[in-house]
């Protein structure tokens, strides 16, 4: 009888492991599923959004060898089928192979990699928010702006983020008001705390409806919600019907904008757009995500900063880069790899991207 009840005890055992086993199947299913419809369809249609994930897998870091590559972040291997699908991994063959041999062989084939402890990690995060598909999700909703933007600030591609929006303000730039400088100083990431802060007016922000390149709906719908122009509430009402979270590209061009000489598609993007824009000064709106991967990021993002920082003042300001600097680094945490990064503007106006030693230069344990 004995025997019986040990025996029917690893038979409950057995039975729940197989249930927890295949609850993280579903759950890997399912943020993955997700991922797809709100970021990697619009992304990987769209050749900022390519361009970026395939500097995530490839590398291309000024000082990033092959030797001394990263793995990718741990939930990475759930999406690598969908990108491959869509194209961009093939030209980094090499980049997905090093990540699998970086795999330890007792790793768990769940969402969680056991071996993930804040010392693998990146040390400016808790392990719990790298390394699942759950917080890889969250983590992209909060900083897919910056991280998708980044090095887009010269005159040949000039995008800026406002309220959670992208913007495509290359066609623009020599002809604002403001100097182009200003443009392209705020430009390669979210500038909306700056838009506001100057105060635009209703026609500068009518202005930048025709420019927009990407939209995350959620932004959109918690401004129309609100909306007083009626311009605003119609749009809202068309599109009632569809899906109210994800990213999308108005008009259906892959995120291209019109010349601004086609005054007819010009305003029919901005038709599209309404809404994504608020028509009077307003706080910078954001999507949903965790409070607790936002706190974490935004804390990140701090340290990560002051990391940037010290490494630009060890360098003399960039005198002593091949290229020198001008500006200031900017750091943005990059999803896919699961680590901070940073880059600057070289003395050509020129983009360089730098890799983690960067943003942990001068960092204590």
């Amino acid at each position: 009888q004995q025997q019986q009840q040990q025996q029917q005890q690893q038979r409950t055992i057995s039975g729940s492991a197989s249930l927890s086993s295949c609850s993280h199947s579903v759950s890997v299913l399912l943020w993955k599923a997700l991922w797809w419809r709100d970021y990697g369809r619009a992304l990987s249609q769209w050749d900022v959004g390519r361009m970026a994930m395939q500097r995530s897998v490839g590398g291309g870091y000024v000082g990033n060898t092959g030797a001394d590559r990263s793995p990718l972040h741990p939930a990475f291997r759930h999406l690598e089928s969908s990108l491959v699908d869509a194209d961009i991994c093939d030209n980094n063959r090499t980049a997905l192979e090093d990540h699998h041999s970086s795999r330890s062989e007792g790793e768990h084939e769940g969402d969680r990699d056991v071996n993930v402890n804040v010392d693998e990690a990146d040390g400016f995060l808790p392990a719990r928010s790298q390394s699942t598909m759950k917080e890889l999700y969250f983590a992209f909703a909060t900083c897919w702006i910056d991280y998708i933007l980044s090095g887009h600030n010269t005159l040949q591609r000039c995008l800026v983020g406002l309220h959670g929006h992208a913007y495509d303000i290359t066609d623009f730039v020599e002809s604002h008001p403001g100097s182009p400088e200003t443009l392209l100083v705020q430009s390669g990431r979210d500038a909306t705390s700056f838009f506001e802060d100057l105060g635009h007016s209703m026609g500068a922000r009518r202005t930048a409806l025709s420019m927009c390149a990407v939209m995350d709906r959620s932004c959109v719908e918690a401004r129309r919600r609100n909306a007083t122009d009626v311009t605003s509430v119609a749009s809202a009402a068309k599109s009632s019907t569809q899906s109210s979270c994800g990213l999308c590209l108005p008009g259906n061009n892959k995120g291209i904008v019109p010349d601004r000489s086609d005054v007819a598609t010009s305003r029919a993007l901005a038709a599209e757009a309404s809404g994504s824009i608020p028509m009077a000064r307003s706080k910078p709106r954001r999507s949903g995500c965790l409070k607790r991967v936002r706190d974490d990021l935004n804390k990140g993002r701090i340290k990560a900063q002051l990391c940037a920082d010290r490494w630009a003042a060890s360098v003399g300001h960039g005198t002593s880069l091949e290229n020198g600097m001008l500006g200031s680094v900017r750091v943005y945490w990059d999803p896919l790899r699961g680590e901070w990064l940073a880059w600057h503007t070289n003395m050509h106006f020129q983009p360089e991207f730098l890799d983690s030693s960067v943003t942990r230069f001068g960092k204590t344990s």
